[in-house]
Order: structure tokens, then sequence, then C-alpha cells
């Protein structure tokens, strides 16, 4: 990573896990990792994303059934203060922290219950954004049920879609502008688990990213990454759709991208 920051001057965002093994205890595991991302990357750490999805924790049997908004909350803060006490070069770069990173609108466990449970406030000084992923359709194949790309391709051929999308985030990203911290886009593309068969691969959907993109800016919504590639799945979630995209997007936005 540091090698290619060497070259291209490449910005990383590092991610730390909660515990699993024993989660009312510390691990060194946490500490030791962060520690290792920011003395290593140095100014090219951009921030240290602390736990990924947990809106599906208790789905996937990562905690037991009651694990709350609440229960993240105060997880989120143990594990931020273990790592500012157990590394050292964290702590002299805080604020570093990145969060929720929710991606999956579970009932009870939506962005705005995250901050109505007082996430932002609680850490604001350990805070250095706020984080969330969105696809609009999954590809999963969640108990064997499989959605049939053109009954939905309608949805990405109207600019409602865009804009529905990026309301949903409004009022968190106010509240973040407020306290000086950006909302951040960390995953994102045409439906997860690597898109759809002759949707996520087409003009069609390259424009939709172009109207997405531009009603994330006006929400300031700041930055946007794209999920490309996961383990052992069909890949139609391909780079080159969105790449002639970006081609489109860059002259407007190369004054702040």
């Amino acid at each position: 990573m540091l090698n290619i920051s060497s070259n291209t001057d490449t910005e990383w965002f590092f991610g730390i896990s909660f515990n699993e093994s024993a989660v009312a205890t510390s691990s060194p595991n946490g500490p030791l990792a962060a520690q290792y991302a920011a003395q290593i990357l140095g100014p090219h750490l951009k921030g240290l994303q602390i736990g990924n999805e947990p809106d599906l924790y208790v789905d996937h049997q990562k905690r037991p059934q009651g694990w709350t908004v609440n229960d993240y909350v105060n997880e989120f803060g143990h594990t931020a203060d273990d790592i500012i006490a157990g590394a050292p070069a964290v702590a002299a770069v805080d604020p570093i922290f990145m969060g929720p990173s929710l991606c999956c609108e579970r009932e009870g466990f939506l962005l705005p219950d995250v901050m109505a449970a007082g996430w932002l406030e609680q850490h604001v000084d350990t805070i250095s954004a706020i984080t969330v992923q969105n696809y609009p359709e999954n590809n999963c194949g969640i108990n064997g049920q499989y959605t049939n790309p053109q009954d939905v391709f309608y949805r990405y051929l109207n600019h409602t879609s865009a804009e529905w999308l990026t309301n949903q985030y409004a009022d968190a990203s106010l509240a973040g502008l407020q306290n000086n911290k950006n909302l951040v886009m960390m995953e994102m593309n045409t439906a997860s688990c690597g898109g759809f068969p002759g949707l996520s691969d087409s003009f069609g959907a390259a424009m939709w990213y172009v109207c997405r993109v531009q009603d994330m800016c006006r929400a300031d919504i700041q930055g946007r990454r794209l999920g490309i590639t996961t383990r052992n799945i069909q890949l139609f979630d391909c780079a080159h759709a969105r790449w002639w995209a970006e081609r489109l997007l860059q002259p407007v936005h190369s004054s702040t991208q």
C-alpha cells in the first residue's frame, strides 16, 4: 500500500473489525493493526473504519439476538478508546475514525436510528467522517431468491431513483456538516453481490450512475467508491461502464474530486 502511495499519492481507508472472539473484553488485534496502518502509511492514511455493516451482525450471528443500535454505539466507543490507548501513531492524528458503514436498511438499525442514539454526539471528537454503503438492489440469492434484472431495469432509467437514494441521507449529511464531518459513500453500485447480467454492464446503468453521482453532490455526500469485486461471485458490476461515466463526470468535478 505504501509503495502504491509513493508512486501515485494514493490515500487509504483502513478497516478495523469489532472483536469477535470475546465481545465483552478488549482485544489487542485492533490497536495493533491500527498502529501499523498509521505508522506505515503516515499521511496517506485517510481514515480508520471501525466495523463494517453492523446492521447485519445479528443476522449473520456475529452478535446475539437483542444486540441493538445502543449496543453498537457503546461498542464503537470502546473499540475507539482501545485503539487510541494502544496505538500512539493513531492518537497523534485523531480524529480519524469512521462509521457506521450501514448497508442494508434493517428496521431499527437505519442511519437515523444510529444518529438518534447519539453516535455522532458521543464520539464527535474522534470521528472524522460518517460512512455509508448503498446498493439499490441485490443479486445475492438470499434463501435462493434471485431478482430478474429486466423486472427492475426501469428503476435505473429515471431521475427519481437517484433522488430517493440520496434523500435518505440528507439529514445525516447536514448533521455531519454542522459538526465538520463529511458523509462518505464507502460502497455503491447498481446491485450488491456483483450486480445483474444485462443491466449492470449497460449504457443505461452508466447513465444512472452519472445521475446518482450528481445528486449525491447536491446532498454534500463526499466521495464515492464502487463495489466491483467480491469473492466467489460472478461479476457484472464491471468497471468499464462506470469508467465511461466517470469520464463524463470528470470535467464537471475536476476542481473538487
